[in-house]
């Protein structure tokens, strides 16, 4: 119900229709999601400090430079392999 209610924007009296209950029922039930995701989500941080996500930034920067230096060397080393394959076969 209370996912309904945020996807679509239903009113009370809407919902207490389509579920068959009063339209007191739909506002506690309601009332007890909302209470319940503030308590459980409110504890989660909201914005990371702009430091934590430089440090996160740079790291994630480094292991992409490393990845690809790695992926460079590979495809120079097949070159050369095939290189000399092709020059032995002569």
């Amino acid at each position: 119900m209370f996912l309904t209610l945020i996807r679509f924007g239903l009113f009370g009296r809407d919902l207490a229709h389509r579920y068959g209950i009063s339209v007191a029922t739909v506002s506690d039930i309601l009332l007890t999601w909302v209470t319940y995701l503030y308590i459980m989500l409110g504890s989660l941080p909201r914005i990371r400090s702009r430091s934590i996500y430089l440090r996160d930034l740079k790291v994630s920067i480094k292991i992409s430079k490393e990845f690809l230096s790695a992926q460079r060397l590979s495809v120079i080393c097949q070159r050369i392999i095939k290189h000399s394959l092709n020059f032995a076969k002569l």
